[in-house]
């Protein structure tokens, strides 16, 4: 199985999927130049398969960048390529940015976006799931929750509680005060874990369409601005 993650993004700036599209599609940013294994390599980023959708815009964003090896003793830099897929969806009047990757490979394609939409970084910003709507979802009728990560309790602690069922009213009384910051959910349509910085991961076997369409329906509707 592997498991896939998606982080949300709002965009801060009024766009439309024309423009998008327009903007997107062949753009690329380059960083140079590094000699590998007698091969130029181009370093920096670039969008691929831009496309409008019936939910907004699709494309894909391949970026090139130098890593750190280290191999008896010795540490190289050598360059790496990854690829993740985006999504830009319109709802309720607001634009945001599905980025099917990790929060921290996911902040990068974001500021890269803004750049290329607006000409300078900032404004394509994290989203915000409160604890009230993250209990929407895992105190749902249909849902069993798997996990929770709870900060803000006394002195400040963190829990992390693990359990074939945590959604117990003994449970939530000793959590009262308590705010989620993490929760892993099983619900009809699969096992999804989601943090409050708009970071969805399916944990069960479906393919990106499938988390994309969860997202939209499911988690989209409760995220906010950041406090």
């Amino acid at each position: 199985m592997m498991v896939l993650a998606c982080t949300i993004f709002e965009v801060l700036r009024e766009v439309s999927a024309e423009e998008v599209v327009s903007r997107l599609s062949g753009y690329s940013s380059a960083r140079g130049e590094v000699e590998f294994m007698g091969h130029r390599v181009a370093l920096g980023a670039r969008v691929r398969e831009v496309a409008e959708t019936p939910r907004g815009v699709s494309g894909v964003f391949e970026e090139t960048m130098l890593t750190s090896v280290s191999l008896e003793g010795s540490v190289w830099r050598v360059p790496i390529q990854y690829q993740c897929g985006f999504r830009f969806v319109w709802r309720k009047g607001a634009c945001y940015l599905l980025v099917l990757a990790g929060r921290r490979r996911a902040r990068r394609v974001a500021e890269a976006m803004s750049y290329a939409l607006f000409g300078e970084g900032g404004f394509v910003s994290h989203v915000y799931l409160p604890p009230e709507k993250l209990r929407r979802l895992y105190l749902a009728e249909d849902a069993i929750v798997r996990q929770l990560v709870v900060s803000d309790l006394e002195e400040g602690s963190t829990v992390v509680l693990y359990g074939k069922d945590l959604k117990t009213s003994r449970l939530r009384e000793r959590l009262a005060g308590g705010r989620e910051k993490y929760v892993v959910y099983e619900d009809p349509r699969g096992v999804f874990g989601v943090s409050s910085w708009g970071l969805v991961v399916a944990l069960s076997d479906i393919v990106e369409e499938e988390l994309e369409e969860y997202v939209v329906e499911r988690i989209l509707p409760l995220v906010e601005p950041p406090p």
